[in-house]
């Protein structure tokens, strides 16, 4: 059970919020709702390519190709933008509008604009600028979940 309250703190700037999370214990579920805390405020990812600091709007991103320690970052209106990371520390930093949907690739929900099926038993995500991406079965629950959750 979540109990909420505001208290006024004159402390705090003008442009900042603090938010404290009591329970009894540390558990797991402090730790998720923390993180889920922690990504509202991302609007900006930045990157290393090409021996630059790359700096990227977030809302901008649709998809990301992975391709194994390398990813292919595809925004708006832009060239692909291939990095040296891996799924894993990409997945720690991104926002909840982001889900993964297959082995090698995440989606920007924002962006998602309908899901297909398709023969293979897999779904296909139709993205806003027509981009076609296959969901595989072993990730279409966390991806329903995640698209009712938003």
């Amino acid at each position: 059970m979540f109990k909420i309250s505001f208290k006024r703190e004159p402390a705090v700037p003008e442009n900042e919020i603090w938010i404290d999370l009591r329970a009894s214990e540390l558990s797991e579920e402090i730790t998720n709702l923390a993180k889920k805390i922690s990504h509202l405020d991302q609007n900006e990812l930045s990157f290393m390519a090409n021996g630059r600091l790359k700096r990227l709007a977030v809302d901008e991103i649709e998809y990301f190709e992975v391709f194994g320690d390398y990813l292919d970052i595809h925004s708006i209106g832009k060239d692909p933008l291939t990095i040296r990371k891996t799924l894993k520390e990409l997945l720690d930093k991104l926002p909840r509008t982001f889900v993964q949907v297959s082995r090698n690739m995440v989606i920007n929900l924002d962006y998602l604009r309908q899901v297909e099926p398709s023969m293979s038993g897999n779904k296909t995500a139709l993205l806003a600028d027509q981009t076609r991406i296959s969901i595989s079965r072993k990730y279409w629950k966390g991806v329903k979940e995640r698209v009712f959750e938003l």
